[in-house]
């Protein structure tokens, strides 16, 4: 079972959790401000905040949950695998255990999306394997499915104005060329 843990500074298995996770070359040239997101109060949970991950109660990584954006009605998600925890699927299985919390606990979030450098091949395969698509750049991200409904339909929306504003400039603008052009060879 998947768990967030707040981060207890009074307790021993939390500060070594710590300690390892910022010894692990891996995450720490990766990560800025994991202390500070961890000791962040959990005034507006989950957002804004770092939480230590627990699976079967057992410390193995760490995530954070940026604030949602309503622009893009969307949050940003950081998560790392502690070195002794990564190749058992443990986050494949965070990130579709977070997601679907997210979602239906918050169903203003649209999208979720991940941050992933480049070079960081795991961490794409990890997200790829819990439904996450290639975005642009380097982020991946995924769509709230229990608002398919309301995403097919924007998409359709879309669509139809740019099917008619294609029409219109082919129509309308490409005549009005034609006529300006016949106008002024007599």
């Amino acid at each position: 079972m998947i768990r967030l843990v707040d981060f207890d500074k009074n307790n021993n298995d939390h500060v070594l959790f710590y300690k390892k996770l910022i010894n692990d070359e891996t995450i720490s040239k990766r990560f800025t401000g994991l202390l500070p997101n961890l000791m962040r109060p959990a005034s507006n949970a989950p957002f804004n905040k770092g939480y230590l991950v627990s699976i079967d109660n057992t410390l193995v990584g760490y995530i954070d949950i940026s604030n949602y954006n309503d622009v893009e009605k969307a949050v940003y998600l950081r998560a790392a695998i502690e070195k002794s925890a990564r190749k058992h699927n443990y986050g494949s299985q965070l990130l579709i255990y977070i997601s679907k919390y997210l979602f239906t606990a918050y169903p203003q979030i649209e999208h979720i999306k991940l941050k992933i450098d480049v070079d960081n091949i795991a961490s794409q395969k990890v997200a790829e394997n819990a439904g996450y698509r290639y975005l642009y750049s380097d982020y991946y991200g995924l769509d709230n499915p229990y608002l398919e409904f309301d995403n097919k339909k924007r998409w359709l929306i879309v669509t139809f104005f740019v099917f008619f504003y294609h029409i219109f400039f082919e129509c309308v603008v490409v005549k009005i060329c034609k006529l300006h052009m016949f106008l002024n060879c007599y």
